[in-house]
């Protein structure tokens, strides 16, 4: 099993303790050597002159080199940077600026109930970002074991969370792109809402199963309740270390915003 070809992968870090993992999330996702890992801190200090500049980019040296192991085989394709600004225009700007296809970042952290908190830099990035978004939860879950010779997927299960109200196709080839080469699972999952078609839904369901090519079996599941209720009952139930979630026009979304707060697994959302 390999990690596949994601293109370049913008890993925005901040000064939290979560930063660690989000940076070997990201470089775990940019470990195929067809894809490239930058990694970008948003620090005041990039703005003050050349002495707080050289500190702040020392520090996010320092980050990424005990985040990631083997990181010296990065050579080449690993850049890091450290920039002044306001953090969300300045990740999604980067973004642009480094022709990224993925950016990863994490939530905010957990409050003092150890309920998860969603940021509001994570969801204006959200809200503003053309490109799918990765948000690494708190559980710090390892969906790449990183190597200084490799990357080994952990995926487990993947569910998609489908609308079947609106067109999922993106999201679904999204999902299907990252299990390539590999024996991870995908799972098609459709909330029913009050009055909806069981039969219906089950069909629509199958006949996006076969869009993936019906050499991988899909798993479907059709369940009932509030969507992220019950799509984080399914991330509890299973080994589920990915969902890939369709981004409506709203930011990030109520159900999105609603699982991103209770997830234990990696939440990827693709506009």
């Amino acid at each position: 099993m390999s990690v596949p070809a994601l293109g370049t992968i913008l890993c925005a870090v901040d000064a939290s303790d979560h930063a660690t993992a989000v940076a070997y999330a990201g470089a775990g996702l940019a470990h195929h050597p067809d894809s490239r890992l930058v990694v970008l801190r948003v620090d005041p200090r990039a703005g003050r002159g050349e002495g707080p500049a050289l500190a702040a980019q020392s520090a996010l040296n320092e980050l990424v080199l005990a985040a990631v192991p083997g990181s010296l085989g990065y050579a080449g394709r690993t850049e890091i940077l450290v920039r002044a600004g306001s953090a969300a225009r300045v990740i999604v700007a980067t973004a642009r600026e480094c022709g990224a296809s993925l950016i990863v970042m994490g939530s905010r952290g957990r409050g003092r109930l150890g309920r998860a908190l969603f940021g509001s830099t994570s969801a204006r990035v959200l809200e503003r970002s053309p490109i799918p978004v990765a948000v690494v939860p708190p559980t710090d879950p390892e969906i790449v074991s990183v190597y200084g010779v490799g990357g080994v997927p952990r995926f487990g299960l993947i569910v998609v969370p489908v609308d079947l109200r609106s067109d999922p196709q993106a999201q679904v080839q999204y999902a299907s792109l990252l299990v390539q080469g590999s024996s991870h699972r995908l799972a098609l999952l459709h909330v029913l809402g009050r009055g909806r078609s069981e039969e219906a839904a089950l069909a629509r369901l199958q006949t996006l199963a076969r869009s993936l090519g019906g050499r991988r079996r899909v798993r479907i599941l059709l369940q009932k309740g509030d969507p992220a209720a019950a799509i984080a009952r399914v991330v509890d139930h299973d080994d589920v270390g990915l969902v890939v979630l369709g981004r409506d026009g709203r930011a990030p979304g109520s159900v999105a915003a609603a699982l991103l707060r209770r997830a234990t697994a990696v939440v990827l959302l693709v506009p």
